[in-house]
């Protein structure tokens, strides 16, 4: 595919892959980067059902390689569970038009943890990352970084199985944003059952802010069907990543509850503003510490949002409370 021109199409027809037994194709050197406009498709495989039967895998001693380098722009992974690399998925900055979908990343069909290093990094602009299960990894599911504007994030399940109720956790955050990505959007997500925070926007202040992510129609802390499964650090954290919209009115609202692991070190607020940032982050239109009825109690320790900087809580243009810190 990277030698011949135009976008081509990579199928696949693996004899006695079932959904019973899943084909698994371990490699035995590294993949070359992607650097034409290629759709790997899985789905292809007689016997998909809506899950993965074909896994593609490195070596136990090579998990350093990376599974997946997007080099090129309009680049499309489907229906593969990607496995036991140091990297699942990485694209690089100043591509675009990427379609990432219907893919288990750090684990399979059976929900088992199989695990990568990291799930995705993502720089590249203007993609999709839809309808994928990214958990099971020994770091982050998904990190967003410089480089990566634009791009939607949507209806993934990250920590989780592909059920929703079986945690398969990964061991870092569910998503990291940092050192400059620009207007990303998370929405209708479930994130849930991972080691730190749901998602964690900026991990320090000396790197380039995060700016502008939205939030929308996203289940953080709780299983598909409404139960605790936690991320254990907590929900959302925003530091240094002004204009940072959680919850918009007239949208699916965002429920964030049931986080928090155990007691003290694991405080497990819904929402944590660290700090100050221009513009304010806007937080309207959520269930923080409800079901998704907003009638049952799913407490996130105890502690909805912590503030230790400004933020514009609730309510439209005329109706909301600017508040400072509790």
């Amino acid at each position: 595919a990277n030698t011949a021109p135009g976008t081509q199409t990579i199928t696949f027809n693996i004899p006695g892959a079932t959904p019973v037994t899943p084909a698994v194709i371990t490699v035995a050197s590294p993949l070359p980067n992607l650097t034409e406009s290629v759709t790997i498709d899985a789905t292809t495989q007689p016997g998909w059902d809506g899950r993965p039967v074909v896994g593609v895998r490195s070596p136990s001693s090579t998990t350093g390689w990376v599974g997946f380098f997007l080099d090129s722009s309009n680049i499309t992974i489907r229906g593969l569970s990607i496995s036991n690399f140091g990297q699942g998925i990485l694209a690089f900055q100043t591509h675009f038009g990427h379609l990432i979908e219907h893919n288990y990343i750090g684990t399979d069909r059976s929900n088992t943890i199989l695990g990568n290093g990291l799930g995705v990094q993502w720089r590249a602009n203007t993609s999709t990352i839809r309808q994928n299960v990214i958990s099971g990894n020994s770091g982050d599911g998904l990190v967003v970084l410089l480089g990566a504007l634009a791009n939607t994030i949507d209806n993934n399940k990250i920590g989780m199985g592909w059920n929703g109720i079986t945690v398969v956790r990964n061991t870092g955050n569910g998503g990291a944003m940092y050192d400059g990505p620009t207007n990303n959007v998370f929405n209708d997500n479930l994130i849930s059952g991972n080691t730190l925070w749901g998602v964690d926007l900026q991990h320090g202040p000396a790197l380039a802010p995060v700016n502008g992510t939205v939030f929308r129609g996203n289940r953080i802390g709780l299983d598909a069907n409404g139960d605790d499964a936690g991320n254990n650090s907590g929900g959302i954290r925003v530091q240094n990543a002004p204009n940072t919209l959680i919850g918009e009115p007239g949208q699916s609202r965002n429920v964030i509850s049931g986080n928090g692991g155990p007691l003290p070190q694991n405080i497990g607020p819904g929402i944590h503003i660290v700090d100050a940032m221009s513009p304010m982050p806007l937080i309207r239109n959520n269930l923080i510490g409800l079901d998704p009825t907003g009638i049952a109690a799913r407490s996130n320790n105890n502690k909805g949002i912590v503030l230790d900087g400004p933020a514009s809580i609730g309510g439209g243009r005329r109706r909301q409370l600017h508040l400072r810190k509790w």
